[in-house]
């Protein structure tokens, strides 16, 4: 008879929060662009440049990370 092996999972899922965070966009970006960002908590997301975003403006955003422990 075979032993069925367990995985294990870490615990609970972690908790998912949302995030607001700026981000400038850089000379150069084009509308369409993706912008890779590093959070605080230590994720990093995208961040696709609108096409009423020129170069130096402030894009305010949201995402959703997991909770700090």
């Amino acid at each position: 008879k075979k032993k069925k092996k367990s995985i294990a999972t870490g615990g609970a899922p972690a908790a998912l929060i949302s995030t607001k965070f700026e981000v400038v966009v850089p000379d150069g970006a084009a509308a369409g662009d993706t912008l890779f960002v590093s959070l605080p908590t230590g994720e990093e997301v995208k961040v696709v440049v609108p096409a009423d975003a020129p170069d130096g403006s402030v894009l305010t955003c949201s995402a959703l990370t997991t909770a700090p422990r």
